[in-house]
């Protein structure tokens, strides 16, 4: 369609040598509900104002991936589900990015991280479960226990102290919830972290 200044104006279709777009025109530019298929396989759908995405909306590429959720400028800003064949991820993001809090699941190792993230990496508070029953809670820095956090082992052993980038850093306390017996120690066999750089 196009209105009497001979732009694209109502419902239409265009292929240029990098994507498709199949959708609504106001004044030359994709306004209303539209669909962007990329030459790479990128999907992108929503509500588009001026030629960008915002509100709600779905992507996905062309490896599986698929974000349903809010968008900004055409990208996922807000709060969105993430799902790919590695992870599971509900939370918010930030200019495209993993950022603020939210939920994350290790389709293939059986954890979960819950709690802060930051630039597409698990940076902040929170809490990570191993599928061994192990969990820890407190900082974490690029996906590794970093700061003051709690170590709860799975044969009801807590140890309480500070980590540097996964390792345990100096003294702190180490007891048995059943045997109420404490101890100081500085062991360091503790999982070192996960890196979801790269996952979205």
């Amino acid at each position: 369609d196009i209105n009497i200044n001979n732009e694209r104006h109502g419902f239409g279709r265009l292929t240029t040598v990098k994507s498709v777009f199949l959708g609504e025109w106001r004044n030359d530019k994709f306004t209303g509900w539209g669909r962007e298929t990329r030459r790479s396989g990128k999907i992108l759908e929503g509500k588009y104002i001026d030629g960008v995405v915002e509100g709600k909306g779905i992507l996905k590429n062309n490896k599986g991936n698929t974000y349903v959720g809010d968008f900004s400028k055409s990208k996922r800003h807000g709060k969105g589900i993430l799902d790919t064949h590695k992870v599971h991820y509900e939370g918010e993001f930030k200019n495209d990015k993993l950022s603020g809090k939210g939920r994350i699941i290790f389709k293939n190792e059986g954890h979960v991280y819950e709690g802060e993230f930051d630039n597409n990496e698990i940076n902040g508070y929170g809490t990570f479960k191993w599928k061994n029953g192990d969990s820890y809670t407190g900082q974490m820095m690029n996906g590794k226990m970093h700061g003051n956090g709690v170590y709860r082992y799975n044969n009801g052993k807590v140890f309480e102290g500070t980590y540097a980038n996964g390792i345990k850093q100096g003294m702190g306390k180490y007891y048995n919830i059943s045997q109420n017996q404490r101890s100081m120690v500085s062991k360091n066999n503790d999982p070192k972290g996960f890196n979801i750089s790269g996952i979205t």
